[in-house]
């Protein structure tokens, strides 16, 4: 049984993926990828919350996934508003 990822480690797994296969994305005209971090597999698509869907559809609820919108820093920025942590999109 592989040993379950920190929220930490899935990152830095899930970007280290990310930056071998960018090119690649780029070439496909990608929006996002999902990256299963376990398996090295990912999926491609144009709206995270479909991709997300669709990846645990084929990946399984308990795969340690990776989102990543291609071509910037990263899908999300977290900032903090009165004390509660909200995700933007990085346009």
């Amino acid at each position: 049984m592989a040993r379950i990822m920190n929220k930490t480690e899935i990152i830095a797994r899930g970007k280290q993926i990310y930056f071998e296969i960018e090119a690649e994305l780029k070439s496909q005209k990608a929006k996002f990828v999902v990256i299963n971090v376990t398996t090295n597999d990912y999926l491609v698509g144009l709206k995270d919350r479909d991709l997300v869907i669709a990846a645990r559809a084929k990946f399984g609820s308990d795969a340690s996934l990776y989102l990543h919108r291609v071509g910037a820093p990263a899908a999300f920025r977290s900032i903090k508003v009165k004390k509660k942590t909200i995700f933007a999109l990085i346009n």
